[in-house]
């Protein structure tokens, strides 16, 4: 790949991502505006919502978030009842954590939210490229994943 290939790709990669950053903003702007949850707390809670309960360990793997990110994120979501923490039932030191149903009425709402504005996106695209589109966003999932930077 020469440099100016490289170029073209950052340049792709960094449009998509504030694209991406500008909706999210937008739509976090709407959920708070509605008491709901915010698209990032609606993503942290997406494995609770999927698999059910788990500890935090668990939670930041699914998640792909940092473990101390993961818990303030559940403290402050205990705290407005969306998220239940009980004790681990063999490891005193763990607590599992899973959605209330207030939680999950509200991951519901911030899901429908989001795949409105998705399905949005993907009826932009032409349909020929759809099955691409989707190959593609999942090879760079995985490019980035790969070489994301040490914390």
């Amino acid at each position: 790949m020469t440099a100016s290939e490289v170029d073209h790709f950052a340049d792709a990669c960094n449009a998509l991502y504030a694209a991406m950053r500008t909706n999210r903003a937008r739509l976090d702007a709407q959920a708070a505006s509605a008491s709901a949850l915010s698209d990032s707390q609606a993503q942290l809670v997406t494995p609770l919502a999927r698999l059910g309960a788990m500890t935090i360990g668990e939670l930041a793997a699914e998640a792909r978030l940092a473990q101390p990110t993961v818990t303030r994120s559940v403290k402050s979501l205990e705290t407005a009842g969306l998220v239940r923490r009980t004790p681990h039932a063999h490891d005193d030191r763990r607590v599992v954590v899973e959605l209330t149903a207030r939680g999950r009425a509200h991951w519901d709402r911030a899901r429908a939210r989001l795949r409105a504005n998705q399905r949005a996106a993907w009826d932009l695209l032409p349909e020929d490229l759809r099955p691409q589109a989707v190959r593609v966003l999942l090879a760079l999932t995985d490019a980035v994943t790969a070489t994301r930077p040490a914390e």
